[in-house]
C-alpha cells in the first residue's frame, strides 16, 4: 500500500460495506486525512480538520449543503422531461426566481445566516423548550403503552418515527392530520438531498413535486399566521420585529430543513442508540445500574453512528488545510463519521463506551452551524431510551436481520424488531 494514500478509492456517495467503514475510515485519516476523489470532492476526515473548517465559515462557505430548494435544470435532462420539471414548477405557489437561489440556514453564510439564526432561535427559548419537554414526553408515553402485552414491536415503527414527526408538527404547527403527509415530505426531500436517486431527472422531478406539495400546504400557514400568530415556530418566523421577518421562502426553506434535520435525526439516533446497548450488553449493564449515564450513552451513540455522516463547503479562496493545497472553489465533504472515531480525541474510538470522559463529537456540527435542534433532539432521544430503559434488560433484537436505511448521507434503521428475552 501506498504511504500517502494514492492508491486508496473512497467516494462518500460510495462508501463501501457499513461493517467496513470503521477499518476504512482509519485508512483515510492515517494516510490521506484530505483525499482528493475522482468526483473532485476533497474529503477531509480528522476531528481537528474537520473542526478547523467548521470554525472558519469565511474561507469555506455552507452553500453547497443539502436539503437547497434549487430547481435548475440539467444538460442532460430530455424535451420532454424538461416541459414537465416546467408544468411542476409553474404551480408551486412561490417566486422561482427567489425560490431558485434560496438558501436554507443550513446552507446560509452570515450575515444571511446571522439573521436567519437569530429570527428562529426565537422559537426555542426556554420556556418553549420546557413546553415541548412536557409534549415529549405526552408522544412517547403513548407510543410506548402497552408493549408489555406484546411478543414483539418494531421500535422504529412504534416511537422513533412518530416521535419526531409529531413534534415537528407541534413546533411549526400542523395539525395532527398532517402525519402520514409530512413523514412523506421529509423522505423526499432527504432522498433527494442523499445523493440516494443518481437519475438527475427523477431527482428533479422528486424534487419539484414535493416543493410543490409542501409548499401549497405550507404557504397558506404562513400567511394565516401573519394574520393570527400562534405559539408555533412559524408565527416566530414570520413574525416582523425590526424589519428582520423572513420571506415566504426563507420560511418554507428553514421548514424544510427543519422537518427533514429535525426527523431524520431524532429517528436514526433512537434506533441507532439502542441497538448500540442491546449489541453491547456490559455498556447496558452500567446503564441500569446507574439511569443517571442516560445522557452519556445518547451522546456516545451520536458518536459511534453519527446519524448525518458528512457535510459540505466550498472553499472561497486557494487555502491549505492539513498540510494540503485547497483550490478556490473546492467542494469539501467534512466527514464527522471518520472525525468522529479518531484516536487523537477519542481513547479506543471504535468501541461503544457510556463512561467516556466528556469530549464533545461533530454530529451536530461546530461553531455558527451547531444544529439548532440539537437540544430538542438530545430532549427526544433522552425520553424515547429513558421510557424503554426499565425494559431494556428484558428485551433482545430479534432474529430478523436488522434493516438499515439504504441512505449514505444518513445512517440508521429502518426497521429494529424487539422481543421479550
Amino acid at each position: 500500500m501506498s504511504a500517502d494514500g494514492a492508491d486508496l478509492t473512497f467516494d462518500p456517495f460510495a462508501p463501501g460495506p457499513r461493517d467496513q467503514l470503521p477499518a476504512i475510515f482509519a485508512e483515510l485519516r492515517e494516510r490521506a486525512p484530505i483525499y482528493h476523489t475522482t468526483s473532485d470532492i476533497w474529503v477531509v476526515s480528522r476531528f481537528d480538520d474537520v473542526k478547523s473548517v467548521q470554525s472558519r465559515p469565511e474561507l469555506f462557505s455552507s452553500r453547497p449543503n443539502p436539503y437547497e430548494g434549487q430547481a435548475e435544470t440539467n444538460p442532460e435532462i430530455n424535451p420532454e422531461v424538461l416541459e414537465q420539471l416546467l408544468a411542476l414548477a409553474a404551480g408551486i405557489p412561490v417566486d422561482m426566481a427567489e425560490l431558485a437561489s434560496a438558501r436554507s440556514i443550513a446552507a446560509a453564510d452570515p450575515p444571511q445566516h446571522t439573521r436567519m439564526r437569530r429570527i428562529v432561535s426565537r422559537g426555542f427559548g426556554p420556556r418553549r423548550i420546557e413546553e415541548m419537554a412536557v409534549a415529549i414526553k405526552a408522544i412517547t408515553d403513548r407510543c410506548l403503552a402497552g408493549i408489555e402485552a406484546e411478543s414483539s414491536f418494531d421500535l422504529v415503527e412504534r416511537l422513533a418515527i412518530p416521535l419526531p414527526v409529531e413534534m415537528i408538527c407541534h413546533i411549526l404547527g400542523i395539525d395532527g392530520s398532517q402525519y402520514t403527509q409530512v413523514k412523506s415530505w421529509s423522505d423526499a426531500f432527504a432522498a433527494v438531498a442523499g445523493g440516494d436517486i443518481s437519475d438527475p431527472a427523477e431527482r428533479h422531478q422528486l424534487m419539484l413535486r414535493t416543493i410543490k406539495e409542501f409548499s401549497t400546504f405550507f404557504v397558506p400557514l404562513i400567511e394565516e399566521r401573519r394574520k393570527n400568530p400562534q405559539s408555533d415556530l412559524v408565527s416566530a418566523m414570520v413574525r416582523a420585529i425590526d424589519d428582520e421577518a423572513l420571506s415566504n421562502v426563507e420560511t418554507l426553506m428553514m421548514a424544510v430543513t427543519i422537518m427533514v434535520a429535525g426527523n431524520e435525526t431524532s429517528t436514526n439516533l433512537i434506533g441507532n442508540t439502542v441497538v448500540e446497548l442491546l449489541s453491547n450488553p456490559e455498556q447496558l449493564a452500567l446503564l441500569l445500574d446507574d439511569p443517571s449515564l442516560l445522557p452519556n450513552a445518547v451522546e456516545e451513540a451520536n458518536r459511534t453512528t453519527a446519524p448525518i455522516q458528512f457535510a459540505f463547503r466550498e472553499a472561497t479562496d486557494d487555502t491549505e488545510l492539513a498540510g494540503t493545497k485547497i483550490p478556490k472553489g473546492a467542494i469539501i465533504a467534512l466527514h464527522m463519521a471518520a472525525a468522529n472515531r479518531d484516536p487523537r480525541c477519542f481513547e479506543d474510538p471504535d468501541s461503544f463506551l457510556i463512561t467516556r470522559p466528556a469530549v464533545k463529537n461533530l454530529s451536530f456540527g461546530y461553531g455558527i452551524h451547531y444544529c439548532l435542534g440539537a437540544h430538542l433532539a438530545g430532549q427526544e432521544v433522552r425520553a424515547a431510551v429513558g421510557r424503554l430503559l426499565p425494559h431494556l434488560g428484558k428485551l433482545e433484537l430479534a432474529g430478523a436481520p436488522l434493516e438499515r436505511n439504504p441512505s449514505v448521507l444518513l445512517n440508521g434503521w429502518q426497521r429494529v424488531e424487539l422481543a421479550w428475552v
